[in-house]
């Protein structure tokens, strides 16, 4: 084995690398702008949530008010 042949392979190495750091890059930028775009949905519809129980406990407030008791 030459001192050639060696550093060749210390190249492709290096390269191999690079290419193998750069992908990882890419998938965990992907990854985050997934997971972001997943919590926006996600916050979305909790906010329609609380203001649909928010409509719903006061029509409960309203009929609970026609339950109450008055001393007379």
């Amino acid at each position: 084995m030459s001192i050639e042949t060696s550093q060749e392979e210390t190249l492709d190495e290096k390269e191999t690398s690079r290419v193998e750091a750069f992908s990882d890059g890419v998938f965990a930028i992907a990854i985050t702008l997934s997971t972001l775009a997943f919590l926006g949905r996600i916050t979305e519809c909790i906010e329609q949530g609380i203001e649909h129980i928010v409509g719903g406990i006061g029509g409960l407030n309203s009929a609970m008010q026609g339950w109450r008791i008055r001393p007379e």
